[in-house]
């Protein structure tokens, strides 16, 4: 006997699902801790209670859906009937498959990031579930809280949960005016408490999460899954360069200082040193201001932020170095955030292989050029992700779109992953 998932019930869920914040125009918007955000969690709460699993809210507002194989039909019942929340089960019996994303958007956002990760998996949890399928293993489906970073950092959630939070982020946790922990108290939560959901290492077995690509990969080669190898580190920069202002009609081109071409040659350098290294590193000046900023000056002062990202940790760390080379005689640079890759499992990716292979599934091994809660989850648990593509490579924008027909492959997938995972000792 095989399961199959109900591909109809996942896409009305979450054609209901992106109803909530969406403005005719402005796609969806569900900021972390906003109104639309709450109600997006109390409806994905009524759906893991229809699947049969007991819900709960950890100490960092992460919706808990948890199903123990060994209970009897009777209570799995009385969960799903259930309307109040359990007690967080922060000690399991045996380690889980926790599989999860998020529900929160950007502004203006679209219907999938994250929402097919958290959905999906409570479809693979409800298929499971109904089938009377048994497991040697509980089973987790977690929507974490504030992945996009609304307020404080982001995939903050996920960063509580595997006892990651910055500094910074529990400094604003203590301080009861911040906007973070107004939004905690506003929940009914002790902001205080938020690190207490940090979870062991033996809570769970496996983490999987099912995601869209968020870039174009994917669709260009006509591949419908991409098995994550690892999500890519980050480098943020803030580079000052120097010059000399001066009267913009006055002074000739040959005695200038221009602080800003000199910048604009430094921005074509990151541009080409990126692609020197290859497809799997990209670079990108996102902001840059010139001083004093008026049409009849010269600028005299440039600040740069850009960003370097790769899955190769000595890649980061070779462009870092040409960057400071580069600056010096132009400026200063500051690091403003250092991130480095991290790798998937190769075991867990070794099972969503095998699910492809068993479903006769075309599939690629494709680093994520975003970050995810999988990523923070791989502190505490054997990760992996799955890809399904994204039309155009587009993403964090209302034209964002996966076919249906990729959504309901990719939680087959998910679900034959995590069956193997279970499967495994």
């Amino acid at each position: 006997m095989s399961l199959k998932i109900n591909g109809q019930r996942l896409r009305s869920h979450l054609e209901c699902l992106a109803k909530i914040g969406y403005r005719e125009g402005a796609g969806i918007t569900r900021l972390a801790y906003s109104r639309e955000d709450v109600q997006a969690h109390e409806y994905v709460a009524v759906l893991m209670r229809e699947a049969g699993l007991q819900v709960s809210y950890d100490p960092a507002w992460n919706l808990i859906g948890r199903w123990e194989p060994t209970l009897a039909q009777e209570d799995r019942h009385a969960w799903a009937a259930s309307s109040g929340e359990s007690v967080w089960p922060k000690k399991t019996s045996r380690p889980a498959i926790v599989m999860g994303s998020h529900l929160d958007t950007v502004p203006q956002g679209g219907p999938f990031d994250g929402a097919l990760g958290v959905l999906g998996a409570v479809e693979v949890a409800q298929t499971i579930i109904e089938n009377g399928w048994s497991l040697k293993r509980p089973l987790e489906v977690i929507a974490f809280a504030n992945e996009e970073g609304s307020l404080a950092g982001g995939t903050f959630g996920s960063q509580a949960m595997a006892g990651s939070l910055a500094e910074e982020e529990m400094t604003l946790l203590q301080d009861e005016k911040s906007a973070l922990a107004r939004a905690y108290l506003n929940l009914g939560l002790d902001p205080k408490l938020v690190p207490s959901a940090k979870r062991d290492r033996e809570f769970a077995a496996a983490y999987l999460e099912l995601h869209i690509e968020q870039g174009d990969v994917l669709e260009g080669l006509g591949i419908p899954i991409g098995i994550v190898q690892g999500i890519v580190g980050i480098r943020r920069y803030e580079i000052t360069v120097h010059g000399r202002a001066g009267h913009a009609g006055a002074t000739p081109m040959a005695g200038r200082k221009d602080a800003l071409v000199r910048a604009a040659q430094l921005v074509l350098d990151i541009n080409e040193k990126a692609r020197s290294f290859g497809p799997g590193t990209v670079a990108t000046v996102g902001r840059i201001q010139a001083s004093p900023g008026a049409f009849n000056v010269i600028p005299g002062l440039v600040n740069l932020y850009a960003e370097v990202r790769s899955l190769d940790l000595k890649t980061l760390e070779d462009f870092e170095a040409h960057l400071y080379r580069r600056v010096e005689g132009l400026g200063a640079l500051a690091v403003v955030l250092r991130k480095d890759p991290v790798a998937m499992d190769r075991a867990v990716m070794g099972h969503v292989e095998a699910a492809c292979e068993a479903l006769r599934v075309r599939h690629q091994l494709i680093p994520s050029g975003a970050g995810h809660d999988a990523m923070n989850m791989a502190a505490v648990a054997p990760a992996g992700m799955i890809f399904v593509p994204s039309r155009a490579g587009l993403s964090h924008v209302p034209e964002e779109w996966t076919d249906w027909e990729h959504v309901t492959l990719g939680t087959q997938v998910l679900l034959e992953s995590c069956l193997a995972v279970a499967s495994h000792e």
